[in-house]
């Protein structure tokens, strides 16, 4: 198929914002054409060691040859797994993550929370992903959750040219447009990391942990 024939290249960076901990991660799998990003639960106890963890699992599950819905749930039980109460659907405040991206050779994008995946075709920018919240923050689904998973799943389907942008939610601090503007002016995965991230630093929302991914198939 075609998507087997395509280049891709990829860059990622982040930034702490105002908080006193890091706890995105990232995973650039070129071997196994994955790419992801995990944005660990501030809110909750452990948010880096439940994103550090789940970047570990899902890696280690595709390498194993998964399926990317197995994988997904073999790393929710990895995060489970740290807390003896995670399993109580009680039990709030558990180590959690959120993790969106895409995989090249089983063609899906994939999600789980509220991070983000973009694509830029044909200069119009799209956003395949549809956060998992209620009432603008509350999360509905993460990594880490008891009970049924509730990651989804869509066909990359990509065409030369496409690029995609997966991203916390701490980018959201610019307006959708700054986001289309900036990265429709660059087709370097790194030079569009690189100003993604300036502008988001001076913007008079930024606070947030920001990990940004960009990948483009060519």
């Amino acid at each position: 198929m075609e998507r087997q024939t395509l280049m891709w290249s990829a860059s990622a960076m982040q930034r702490i914002g105002k908080r006193e901990e890091q706890q995105d991660r990232w995973l650039l799998d070129e071997a196994a054409g994955t790419y992801a990003v995990f944005d660990g639960l501030g809110g909750h106890r452990d948010g880096a060691l439940a994103a550090s963890t789940a970047t570990a699992a899902l890696q280690n599950r595709l390498d194993a040859g998964d399926t990317i819905a197995d994988a997904l749930n073999k790393t929710n039980d990895a995060v489970l797994d740290l807390d003896p109460d995670s399993r109580r659907m009680s039990a709030y405040g558990c180590p959690g993550t959120t993790v969106a991206g895409i995989c090249v050779p089983q063609n899906t994008v994939f999600w789980c929370g509220d991070s983000h995946v973009y694509r830029l075709r044909a200069g119009v920018m799209d956003r395949l992903t549809k956060p998992h919240v209620i009432w603008g923050s509350r999360l509905l689904a993460c990594l880490g959750m008891p009970g049924d998973h509730r990651s989804d799943a869509l066909p990359l389907d990509p065409l030369p040219g496409d690029q995609y942008l997966i991203c916390s939610d701490g980018l959201d601090c610019l307006p959708p447009e700054a986001v289309e503007r900036i990265w429709r002016s660059t087709n370097n995965p790194q030079h569009a990391v690189d100003q993604l991230l300036e502008a988001a630093v001076a913007h008079a929302r930024y606070s947030d942990n920001i990990t940004v991914v960009a990948v483009a198939a060519n």
